[in-house]
């Protein structure tokens, strides 16, 4: 959703079925709430506001992910149900923990969420927000008394003891200042600074492998955080390194897109898949080409990826990401490494039109001078000068 309210409201007034599902079971509340648009018009239009999708999430909980405050209010100030947990088991309040979004978590434990609820995993909050580094919610769950002692099925931790093991050193301060004179550490655990190969199923990082989510893993997120050292870590299950969360997104599309040239270095060396396509049909070359990160779309263009992919597939290349948002070394890398000039994506729109879109002049001059065909037309039939003059790029 757009945001577009008046349009919304054209709709309802046609009798759109405010709580029909798409085949992933989400309803139109559900998809304004992970956009941030869902304004007391759908909920005053009897809007089923518990309702789960195939997954068990609601709308809540779907805020809660994608780190939209003002719905998250919205919706409990509606009735949302503060525990209703999807089939992972994960509340509102452990999902906004593992993802660190604090203000969430804030007004979830002010507005009575439980801080003791447990994943499968025996985790709670805490212990999940101990586990992903999330210092601002550990210290508000503190606050707001969740349950120190609870430990999870990992090797039997507690939130001090995952602290202490896996070197988080601000964590354990944090919370040694909360616990009682009695509390000790397990006495069978290895020292975290004299680890070997030979106690690798009771090293702590990775043991966030078992503590996943739609997919997600903790190697993937520690690539998209740029944590080379957890990276080198959790590379000891080479198994793990292609795998995409639900988006399809690898380690190596993560770290690429965030542009933490060292891991993705890392990642090629250990050989990544480099062609692998996520769900929107993006490599990690073009995701690359996308946010303009030279140095890594160089690495894996000579870590053998395919320069047309994307194109020859469903016809949306790197060179249209570059062009889309202006980076002009980027296409000129392309150009000089054999990328097609004139490929067209579903539309029929070439690069040059899409730089003609965007008003960025320096592409279109890179284009122009490698021979881009001027006078292409689109499935519209515009040129892209057309397209320029439509934009206002006069």
């Amino acid at each position: 959703m757009n945001g577009n309210v008046a349009l919304v409201e054209l709709l309802l007034d046609k009798r759109a079925s405010i709580d029909l599902a798409d085949n992933c079971g989400w309803t139109a509340l559900m998809a304004a709430s992970q956009e941030g648009h869902a304004d007391t018009l759908l909920l005053k239009s009897s809007a089923n506001i518990n309702i789960q999708d195939l997954n068990g999430a609601t709308a809540l909980n779907i805020a809660c992910e994608h780190d939209q405050l003002s719905i998250v209010v919205l919706l409990v100030n509606h009735g949302a149900a503060l525990e209703l947990a999807d089939d992972a088991s994960y509340t509102p309040l452990i999902t906004a923990a593992q993802r660190g979004h604090s203000d969430i978590v804030q007004f979830l434990v002010t507005r009575g969420a439980n801080t003791n609820a447990r994943l499968p995993s025996g985790d709670t909050a805490l212990l999940t927000a101990v586990w992903y580094k999330r210092l601002a919610v550990v210290r508000i769950l503190l606050d707001n008394e969740a349950n120190i002692t609870l430990c999870g099925d990992f090797q039997n931790w507690s939130a001090l003891t995952v602290s202490y093991m896996s070197g988080y050193i601000e964590f354990t301060q944090l919370i040694y200042e909360r616990v009682g004179p009695d509390f000790s550490f397990p006495v069978d655990q290895p020292n975290s600074r004299a680890s070997s190969d030979s106690d690798k199923a009771t090293d702590p990082h990775l043991a966030i492998d078992k503590k996943v989510r739609n997919g997600d893993t903790a190697l993937r997120i520690a690539c998209e955080q740029g944590d080379l050292e957890a990276v080198k870590k959790l590379l000891q299950h080479r198994d793990d390194i292609d795998k995409a969360d639900a988006r399809g997104w690898t380690p190596l599309m993560s770290a690429a897109q965030n542009g933490h040239v060292d891991v993705v270095k890392l990642l090629l060396d250990e050989r990544a898949r480099v062609d692998v396509l996520n769900a929107d049909k993006q490599t990690a070359l073009s995701i690359a080409c996308q946010h303009g990160h030279f140095v890594i779309l160089r690495d894996i263009f000579r870590s053998g990826a395919t320069i047309d992919l994307p194109a020859i597939r469903i016809g949306l290349s790197p060179l249209h990401y570059a062009a889309e948002n202006g980076h002009a070394a980027v296409a000129e890398f392309l150009l000089s490494n054999r990328a097609s000039i004139d490929v067209v994506d579903d539309t029929g729109w070439t690069a040059l039109m899409v730089a003609s879109q965007n008003g960025h002049t320096d592409v279109v001059h890179v284009l122009l001078q490698r021979g881009a065909r001027i006078d292409h037309q689109g499935l519209s039939r515009a040129t892209a000068l057309v397209i320029a003059c439509q934009n206002g790029h006069l």
